[in-house]
């Protein structure tokens, strides 16, 4: 038998698979509305280009988001359709 030809080991899958458990969280957005979270760290995640913001919500619910320029540790975000635009608030478009 044969080798496989080029284009047939780049169909395949890849070779080397990266492990998940070095990243601190998934980025994504927690189905809630109109309600009101504190961030309480920012945190440095190297699957991701941007910081991730660890909020926690009053009902002690934690997410990760994406860290927009401008937010601190200790600043409130608002989750909901009728938010105000302040850096952190995550609103429907």
């Amino acid at each position: 038998m044969g080798k496989r030809t080029r284009s047939q080991r780049k169909g395949s899958s890849p070779k080397n698979r990266v492990s998940s458990h070095r990243f601190p969280a998934a980025n994504r957005l927690p189905r809630v509305k109109g309600e009101i979270a504190e961030v309480v760290d920012l945190v440095h995640s190297p699957a991701h280009t941007a910081p991730l913001a660890k909020v926690k919500f009053e009902d002690g619910q934690i997410a990760h988001l994406a860290a927009p320029e401008g937010i601190a540790v200790g600043q409130s975000v608002a989750f909901g359709d009728k938010v105000s635009l302040r850096p952190g608030n995550v609103t429907t478009l």
